[in-house]
């Protein structure tokens, strides 16, 4: 009789090094420009290492079963918050379009930004009605970019829903604004979050005059007040602006903490932010506006702004020790002496600037670890 052989632990495909970290550039990223807040966005990261590589690596388990991203995506809870809303997931299909942007315009609001019913179909009622709308800007000037596109995949795929669920909102071929249904019941809030998602959507790219028309269509569909219109419009405009500047100094900062940037590292670094980024042509952007060699001089709301400017420092620190493989700890970690020095120049306090640095060698030691087979 023939052996039967047991089957051995299920093993997974290792991301390649050089993948692995740019994925893990991309979530500080992410998670550092979206909070704004950087010892909290640090901390979080590390206390939650395990996750993130689990993430990347494709290796979260549900029921002894490894899961789909569309699972985890829906389900993975993190301290009380979706992942996608954190910030942390990074791979291709799960790259919200605005980026950093979510935690205060579009779909952010369905978790955190207005009243949450405990009536599941409430909830996918409304859920119903946003897509509704977001599909119907993204047609709008009859171009769809591929900004657009991954926005409304990343917002299905981010929310806390089934598989059917899932396929009922894909099967929406909104095309008539006037036959989307909006209830009464709807807050304002709800309201506003719609027009935020739909003005994120039109932003990504050059907002052609055709989607401007829709936009002041949809608002007076909603019945929401021209006051209210124009805050969302420049709330939405700025919040994405700022990221994209936040993004282009911490690029021109990991380019004077490494001596020699070479054009592969300048690609790689630029592939980070650009992933991170909201807008269209957005590597191109930030290639215009960032110098590899002359530091660019801080805007004054970054400048005066303890949390802005750490965050770019955090960010300029763990992207340039992550990318070139610098260690995270010891002597030969030279990056945190170059950080101190060159947040020190550019109006950083001393202390908090040390804690902060202090706190980036370990959640990098943490994130590495995690990822170690």
């Amino acid at each position: 009789m023939t052996a039967t052989a047991t089957p051995g632990p299920q093993t997974h495909e290792r991301l390649p090094a050089d993948v692995l970290r740019h994925h893990l550039v991309q979530a500080l990223l992410r998670r550092l420009v979206k909070a704004r807040q950087p010892r909290e966005a640090l901390q979080q990261i590390k206390d939650q290492a395990a996750t993130v590589i689990g993430l990347l690596e494709g290796t979260v388990e549900r029921g002894g079963r490894r899961a789909s991203r569309e699972q985890v995506a829906g389900t993975v809870m993190v301290g009380g918050s979706l992942l996608y809303w954190a910030g942390w997931l990074v791979l291709p299909l799960w790259i919200p379009i605005l980026g950093a942007a979510v935690g205060v315009v579009g779909a952010a609001g369905v978790v955190a930004g207005f009243r949450w019913w405990q009536e599941a179909h409430r909830n996918f009622h409304f859920l119903k009605t946003y897509y509704a709308f977001l599909q119907m800007m993204e047609m709008a000037d009859g171009v769809i970019t591929v900004e657009e596109s991954r926005y409304l995949n990343d917002f299905l795929l981010s929310l806390p829903l089934s598989a059917a669920q899932r396929k009922e909102l894909q099967a929406i071929e909104a095309t008539d604004l006037s036959a989307i249904e909006v209830p009464e019941w709807y807050e304002a809030s709800h309201r506003e979050a719609i027009l935020a998602g739909c003005w994120s959507l039109a932003y990504c790219d050059e907002i052609a005059p055709v989607e401007e028309a829709l936009f002041t269509r949809m608002a007076e569909r909603l019945a929401v007040p021209p006051d209210t219109v124009a805050r969302i419009k420049a709330d939405v405009s700025r919040q994405l602006e700022e990221t994209e500047t936040l993004l282009v100094h911490i690029g021109a900062e990991t380019a004077q903490l490494t001596p020699t940037f070479s054009p592969t590292l300048q690609n790689a670094l630029l592939d980070c932010l650009a992933a991170v980024n909201a807008r269209g042509d957005s590597q191109d952007r930030l290639r215009q506006r960032i110098n590899f060699g002359t530091p660019i001089p801080l805007p004054d709301w970054i400048a005066q702004s303890p949390d802005h400017l750490l965050t770019v420092l955090m960010g300029a620190g763990t992207t340039h020790a992550i990318l070139t493989d610098q260690p995270d700890n010891g002597p030969e970690a030279k990056w945190r002496a170059a950080l101190q020095q060159r947040g020190e120049a550019l109006g950083a306090a001393s202390r908090p600037l040390g804690e902060l640095i202090e706190l980036a060698g370990q959640t990098i030691q943490a994130l590495r670890q995690a990822s170690r087979p």
